[in-house]
C-alpha cells in the first residue's frame, strides 16, 4: 500500500510565485483562477524589479472598477489605469494641440456619415478618419485603434516602463491584444488572466488571446499557473471541477490547469460547509424551500449569508416576493436591490458640449454635440449642408438656439459645473 505524501502547501504556493517573479524572461503569462493570489503576485513582481533599481511600473486592467481595485492592491507601487485610460492619455499626448476625448465620438461620426448615405464603415477607414480629423476627437470605440496606429507608424513612440503588468487579460479584444503585443516589443510584460473567467464576449473580447500566449507552441512567452485557491472551501473548488469535467468536450481550446483548494486557509470553512445544494422548486415556494434547507443544514454547516440572483426583467416580481417572504419567515437583514427609474436623465452630449464651448478648445465638436437637442431632421440637414465647413455649420444654427446655449455657459457656471477656472 502506497504511503500518502503530505503536501507542504505554503512551500508549494511560494515556489509557484517565486518561479514567476524571479524569471528573467521578458514576456511572462500567468493563468490564475479566482482567489489564487494575483494581487500578491503583481506586488512581488514589482518588488523583485525594485531590488534591481527599477522604478517605473505600469499596471493595466480592463474596466474602471477593476482599475480602482488594482490601484488599492498596488498601494502606490505602480501607475494603474484601464486599457482605454492608458490609450487615451497616450493618443492625446501624440495628437496636435486642441484634440480632445469624447467617449461617444463614434456615434457622432456614424450620424454624420449617414447624412451622406454611408451606412457601412469601419473605424480607421477613409471616411471615418476624415470625420475624426474634422472633430479632432477620439473616443471609447476608436482610441485603442489610434494608439496602435501611432505605435506602428513610429516605434520610437511606444511607451516604455521597467515592467508592464496586465490584469484580466481574458477580457481583452483583438485590437487591445495587438496594442499589448506592441508594448511587449519594448517592455518586459507580465500578463495575468484566466480563460475560465471571460465575461465580455459581447464587447468582442476573446479568451483565445490568453490561450494563444499560454500555449506550449508559443515560445515568445513563458507560461505559468497559480494553482492554490485561498478564497473558496473545498466543496466549491470540487464543484467547479465537476462542472468543467461535465462540459469538457464542449470547452474547445480551454487551458487545462490545476486549481486546488489551499487547505491551510480554508480547512475550517471546508469542514463547516461540506456540500452545495442544488434545489428545483416553483417560484412561489423558493423562500419556504430555502428556510427548510437551512433548518437542516445549520445542524452541520455554518451559513454566513444567502444570495439570490435573478435576471431583473423577468424575475423582478419573484425576487421581491422571495425577499418579503424571507422576512416573514424570520430572516434578518434581508436586502432587496433592483434598478429604479432615474428621475433625472444626464445628457452627456450637452455636458460635454458646454465644457468644450466654454474652454474654447473645440468649437466644432461643441456645437455638433449641442445640436443634438434639435430634432433629428433639423440636425441631419445642418450636418449635410455644412459637412466640411465648421464655420458655415455654426453660422447655420438657428440664432435663438445658439443664444440660449451661449447664455447657459457663463464663467461662473463653468466653474461650478466643471470644477475649472476660466481666465
Amino acid at each position: 500500500m502506497a504511503e500518502s505524501v503530505e503536501i507542504d502547501y505554503k512551500k508549494a504556493r511560494n515556489d509557484d510565485v517565486t518561479a514567476i517573479v524571479e524569471s528573467e524572461h521578458a514576456k511572462r503569462v500567468v493563468v490564475a483562477g479566482p482567489g489564487t493570489g494575483k494581487s500578491y503576485l503583481l506586488q512581488r513582481a514589482i518588488e523583485e524589479k525594485q531590488k534591481k533599481g527599477k522604478t517605473k511600473f505600469l499596471a493595466i486592467t480592463f474596466i474602471g472598477k477593476l482599475g480602482d481595485a488594482l490601484a488599492d492592491d498596488m498601494a502606490g507601487l505602480a501607475d494603474t489605469t484601464t486599457m482605454h485610460g492608458f490609450a487615451r492619455e497616450f493618443v492625446l499626448e501624440n495628437c496636435p494641440k486642441g484634440w480632445v476625448y469624447y467617449p461617444k465620438i463614434k456615434d457622432v461620426i456614424k450620424l454624420d456619415l449617414s447624412t451622406k448615405g454611408i451606412t457601412e464603415f469601419e473605424i480607421g477607414d477613409e471616411n471615418y478618419n476624415e470625420r475624426t480629423k474634422h472633430y479632432k476627437a477620439v473616443g471609447n470605440d476608436d482610441v485603442v485603434h489610434y494608439a496602435v496606429q501611432i505605435c506602428k507608424k513610429d516605434e520610437s513612440k511606444i511607451p516604455k516602463r521597467d515592467l508592464i503588468l496586465i490584469d484580466e487579460f481574458q477580457d481583452f479584444n483583438e485590437l487591445e491584444d495587438e496594442f499589448i503585443n506592441l508594448l511587449a516589443t519594448k517592455n518586459d510584460v507580465l500578463i495575468v488572466g484566466d480563460d475560465d473567467q471571460a465575461l465580455y464576449k459581447f464587447k468582442k473580447s476573446d479568451p483565445k488571446f490568453i490561450r494563444d500566449k499560454h500555449h506550449v507552441d508559443n515560445t515568445s512567452y513563458e507560461s505559468h499557473t497559480l494553482r492554490w485557491c485561498s478564497r473558496c472551501p473545498e466543496v466549491v473548488v470540487n464543484t467547479f471541477h465537476n462542472v468543467v469535467n461535465h462540459y469538457k468536450t464542449e470547452l474547445t481550446g480551454r487551458i487545462d490547469k490545476d486549481y486546488l483548494c489551499y487547505t491551510p486557509d480554508k480547512e475550517k470553512d471546508s469542514k463547516l460547509n461540506p456540500k452545495v445544494c442544488i434545489i428545483q422548486t416553483p417560484p412561489g415556494q423558493i423562500a419556504l424551500k430555502i428556510k427548510q434547507e437551512l433548518d437542516g443544514m445549520l445542524k452541520t454547516q455554518k451559513i454566513k449569508s444567502v444570495l439570490i440572483i435573478g435576471e431583473g426583467r423577468t424575475c423582478k416580481a419573484t425576487l421581491a416576493m422571495v425577499a418579503r417572504l424571507l422576512g416573514e419567515y424570520g430572516f434578518r437583514n434581508v436586502s432587496y436591490t433592483s434598478d429604479q427609474d432615474k428621475p433625472f436623465q444626464f445628457k452627456e452630449h450637452v455636458h460635454e458640449g458646454y465644457k468644450a464651448l466654454v474652454l474654447q478648445k473645440n468649437t466644432a465638436l461643441a456645437w455638433r454635440l449641442l445640436t443634438g437637442e434639435l430634432s433629428l431632421e433639423d440636425q441631419k440637414k445642418l450636418i449635410s449642408d455644412n459637412y466640411a465647413d465648421t464655420e458655415k455649420f455654426i453660422a447655420a444654427i438657428p440664432k435663438d438656439f445658439k443664444t440660449k446655449h451661449e447664455a447657459s455657459t457663463p464663467p461662473h457656471l463653468t466653474q461650478r459645473l466643471f470644477g475649472i477656472l476660466v481666465a
